[in-house]
């Protein structure tokens, strides 16, 4: 048809004519495996879509209708050999022209249907732009009640085609302006596939009717199962079904067909952290809050259908453990005992890992079950793991035990120009000129544990005025240390030293100088800052 038969001119067909073009079918019933759309009670699926005005219309070589042959004998819907020369963009049925879905309880023109026999316009619902051009396709599963034939009426304008069980029962093409077919169908007792699909291309006239005529027709079966809808959880997992991110949440829903074998579609996808107060889901979401969060999700069909309430648990824990240790670092004159705490508000504590050797812990490495002995010097490194698998940051805490000997090495008296030395089993003080001084030490156990606690230093017969300081060096040696190894000294204790001066000393106050004392463990480790009280 040419565009100016399209948009006013009629051409009517004599009786006869029409009557060439009458199809009856007769179909032995194989239902089609693909579910249908269904309606809530019995009415069609319909879903309809818009075209725009400047789309290609159907007919060259004004081809005027009735006219047959345009499209295959099954579906899906395509266009014959003859229909390729006939149609110019026979793509009204795509998904690019779909405006809305709903279902149409009657289609067949009375009081009450979706479709007019005249003038069916503008659609309700309203499809935008240019509502005159537009599409439809419907389709439902009806129930023949009985083997038999069963009697039909189909009018259109423009474009109908009526397919059951997936063959081409009647073809209306071209049609204008309306025209009735009746037409009749055998078919099985049971369950039977209905596609009918519709085109309106004109901006004057349209019309749409479809019924069954015969008593105890078949009618449409409804949807009775609800749809089914997934979830999908897209976080970092962790451990024991622990997530240690924020977790994105995507729901999916499918109208599955039941024994019925239709469905009606997804309406809407609901979902809730309460069960009780309802959002719809318009795309994925994020749950972020740490500890257990539920969400309830359903869909409901446009049968009105509504999924029983589903639910998960998404337990979050971004936080690590926390952990210390009940004695802190340092020097201590004896072993000590260390106690390990963690704890984590959200999973758990899975547990403590430590190792005593400078290395850094894994989980491989020993696992804390009770208070660590320190019996020498170490550096304990700890971490603390949740249920979840979040890793405490390692913490380090380095002992010190000195129960190893102290003793004096060596030591120096400088005067104005000579050296004085003493040996290193520290048995007395030699000066390298002629002149001569003595050094004697005395340990003392003020405490009575067994160790000397108390050490006084005498130098007799040094000569008056030459000594402008004197400098104890304490260290190790790698030998076996003298009697002075046998002091006690740790952070919290003091250790006394007192130059004791002879009756006959002649030292003046003002040549007297405090001592020095740099103190070494046996492995050469300095143990620390220590306070130690010098007398003169």
């Amino acid at each position: 048809m040419s565009s100016s038969v399209k948009t006013g001119r009629r051409r009517r067909f004599p009786l006869a004519l029409l009557m060439a073009i009458f199809m009856v079918a007769t179909l032995i019933m194989v239902v089609d495996s693909v579910p249908v759309q269904a309606a809530p009670t019995t009415g069609y699926y319909g879903t309809y879509y818009n075209l725009p005005r400047n789309h290609p219309d159907m007919e060259q070589n004004d081809h005027n209708g009735p006219y047959q042959g345009l499209v295959e004998s099954t579906l899906p819907l395509r266009l014959t050999a003859l229909g390729s020369t006939c149609i110019h963009q026979f793509d009204w049925y795509d998904d690019q022209y779909k405006v809305f879905s709903r279902v149409d309880t009657k289609i067949d023109g009375s009081p009450g249907s979706a479709t007019k026999a005249s003038k069916w316009w503008p659609i309700p619902n309203q499809l935008p732009g240019d509502p005159q051009y537009f599409a439809v396709h419907w389709e439902a599963m009806l129930n023949a009640p009985a083997t038999g034939t069963y009697n039909f009426q189909m009018g259109s304008d423009d474009d109908s085609w009526l397919f059951i069980d997936g063959n081409l029962v009647l073809e209306l093409g071209n049609i204008h302006p309306i025209q009735y077919t009746n037409g009749s169908v055998y078919l099985t007792k049971g369950p039977h596939r209905i596609d009918i699909f519709f085109a309106e291309r004109h901006t004057v006239e349209s019309g749409f009717v479809f019924k069954f005529t015969s008593p105890n027709a078949p009618v449409p079966i409804p949807d009775v199962t609800p749809p089914v809808t997934t979830i999908t959880l897209n976080g970092t997992a962790g451990n024991n079904s622990w997530y240690v991110s924020d977790v994105q949440v995507t729901l999916s829903a499918q109208d599955l067909p039941g024994p019925e074998n239709v469905v009606s579609g997804v309406d809407r996808t609901e979902y809730s952290f309460d069960g009780v107060n309802w959002s719809t889901y318009g795309g994925p979401f994020t749950v972020a809050n740490e500890g257990s969060t539920t969400v309830y999700y359903r869909s409901i069909d446009k049968a009105g259908n509504v999924e029983a309430t589903r639910e998960v648990a998404i337990q979050i824990d971004k936080t690590p453990p926390s952990v210390s240790a009940d004695v802190p670092g340092g020097s201590y004159s004896s072993p000590r005992t260390v106690t390990l705490t963690a704890s984590d508000d959200v999973s758990g504590v899975e547990g403590i890992y430590y190792t005593l050797d400078n290395t850094t812990p894994t989980t491989s490495s020993p696992k804390y079950t009770g208070p660590i002995d320190i019996p020498a010097s170490s550096v304990l490194k700890f971490m603390a793991v949740d249920n979840a698998g979040n890793q405490s940051p390692v913490s380090t805490e380095t002992y010190v035990i000195m129960t190893g000997k102290w003793y004096i090495y060596a030591s120096k008296q400088k005067d104005t120009g000579n050296d004085w030395t003493c040996n290193q089993n520290f048995t007395g003080v030699t000066q390298l000129s002629s002149d001569t001084a003595q050094t004697v030490i005395t340990l003392s156990d003020t405490n009575a544990d067994g160790k000397k606690d108390r050490a006084e230093v005498t130098v007799k017969n040094a000569f008056p005025g030459y000594y402008n300081s004197i400098v104890l060096d304490v260290q190790n040696i790698g030998t076996t240390p003298i009697s002075m190894g046998q002091v006690k000294i740790s952070g919290n204790d003091s250790l006394t030293i007192r130059l004791l001066e002879s009756s006959s000393s002649t030292i003046q106050p003002k040549y007297r100088k405090a001592i020095g004392i740099d103190f070494r463990v046996n492995d050469g480790t300095p143990p620390g800052d220590y306070s130690f009280t010098v007398s003169l």
